[in-house]
């Protein structure tokens, strides 16, 4: 749980180090913690307690595909972004997807989608 707890604390600045420009990288840090605050909230998970690199059906209490679309439907209304399906290398629609898509790549598309 520590070893969790720490590597959630420490990803913003091993994610973002290898950004280019200044807006690339604040783009990142509001997608990041947009994600996994609505990531939290709909899941019922702390922040600190969340698996960035675990797919949303493997963490501590597992996401569906449902929470996919909530957490995606939330985050754009409130970044006034729009994610493409595309850009996640799946369809949404199809079924599991909460089995392979983790919070890390949803924040990466939110980032590329805030940054346009």
């Amino acid at each position: 749980m520590a070893v969790l707890i720490l590597a959630a604390a420490l990803l913003p600045c091993v994610v973002f180090a290898g950004t280019s420009s200044p807006d690339d990288q604040r783009a990142e840090q509001v997608a990041f913690e947009t994600l996994l605050r609505h990531t939290s909230e709909i899941l019922g998970i702390p922040e600190e307690e969340l698996s960035v690199n675990r797919p949303f059906a493997g963490q501590t209490i597992p996401g569906d595909d449902l929470d996919i679309v909530e957490i995606v439907m939330t985050v754009e209304d409130e970044l006034g972004i729009s994610m493409d399906d595309a850009a996640l290398g799946v369809a949404v629609d199809t079924p599991g997807l909460a089995d392979r898509l983790t919070i890390r790549q949803l924040q990466e598309v939110a980032a590329r989608a805030l940054a346009r």
